[in-house]
């Protein structure tokens, strides 16, 4: 099930949960990814890949362990990963194909907002 509440998409694949889903865009013309992602599972999982557009996100670390009940957050005060998209060149209001790859679970594919390096997304990247 998807969902969008807030800018972020979210969604609930198996016992992994993700939220509050958006890309920043960047001066460079690459986008920085922003959200967490929760498992709820008695075994953990892990990220096995970000592709948005068809291009491959920079991933550190590169394959983010998604122990239980110990969010993977991408950026912010509290961000414990981080996801950049090189050349990504999508403007802010448009939207952004996101497949994310899990050791586990199904993969998933998110329509994901893509919005401006400003507001509470000021300090997001570089």
């Amino acid at each position: 099930m998807i969902k969008q509440v807030t800018d972020g998409v979210e969604a609930d694949i198996g016992s992994l949960k993700i939220r509050n889903l958006t890309i920043v865009t960047q001066a460079d013309g690459s986008g920085v990814l922003v959200g967490t992602f929760i498992n709820y599972a008695k075994t953990t999982d892990a990220i096995t890949s970000i592709v948005v557009n068809d291009i491959p996100a920079v991933v550190s670390p590169a394959q983010p362990v998604l122990a239980t009940d110990a969010p993977v957050t991408f950026e912010g005060a509290i961000a414990n990963a981080s996801a950049r998209i090189p050349g990504l060149n999508v403007e802010a209001g448009k939207r952004a194909k996101v497949v994310i790859t899990f050791a586990s679970e199904a993969s998933t594919t998110l329509d994901t907002l893509v919005v401006a390096k400003d507001g509470d997304f000021a300090n997001v990247g570089n």
